[in-house]
């Protein structure tokens, strides 16, 4: 009989004094602990990304700013008279310079217009045959993603410290608010000027809006 009752009681479930699992406190523990190590791998993620849309804006307005800086001075470098470049009544910003027959596609002595378009951030060009009947063709945009910084000089600016007339270009280019992007600044010497500033060349009626 004995025998028996331990047989029984070998094979009858022990019993604890608590329910096996988690309790509560452990549950909320746990899930602390997992909100946090997922709000790390989160910021981590978000850093890592802002990180390449900064790398990847910088280096397109690079590439972007150093075309533009490469088809100003296939332009300029012949130009025998640049103006004084100014604001319009829109206060878009304005630079023009004259080439002349001898150096000028077409043998025509050719008037070259560049502007900052303050509205959409675009940096332009136009051309027109240099005389008072003349008809300017359509803006060709160079550059987008021009940020305006306010202040004299930008982004066109004459320099009167050489023997020859030299325009400085400032531009600053980028994604306000993902990115700084570039900022570059260059000169550019018209070969056939000279740095006394005469009369306006390129007059033309509203080239200036």
């Amino acid at each position: 009989m004995p025998e028996a009752r331990r047989r029984q009681a070998a094979t009858r479930p022990q019993t604890t004094d608590r329910e096996s699992g988690f309790t509560l406190i452990e549950l909320m523990v746990a899930m602390g602990i997992f909100t946090v190590l997922v709000a790390i791998l989160l910021l981590s993620v978000s850093q890592l990304a802002r990180g390449t849309v900064r790398v990847q804006v910088t280096a397109q307005s690079t590439t972007e700013v150093l075309l533009v800086f490469q088809n100003l001075d296939r332009q300029i470098r012949y130009a025998d008279a640049i103006n004084t470049p100014g604001s319009g009544a829109s206060g878009d910003r304005y630079v023009e310079f004259r080439t002349p027959a001898a150096s000028a596609p077409g043998r025509v002595t050719t008037c070259t217009q560049w502007r900052l378009h303050k509205d959409d951030g675009t940096i332009q060009s136009r051309r027109w045959t240099d005389g008072p009947a003349a008809v300017p063709s359509s803006w060709s945009t160079k550059l987008n993603n021009a940020v305006d910084v306010a202040g004299a000089g930008y982004p066109f600016e004459l320099d009167r410290s050489s023997s020859r007339q030299k325009l400085v270009l400032s531009i600053n280019t980028g994604i306000q608010g993902v990115a700084e992007g570039t900022a570059i600044s260059t000169s550019f010497v018209a070969r056939n000027s000279l740095s006394s500033v005469g009369a306006p060349v390129c007059a033309l009626a509203g080239s200036r809006p």
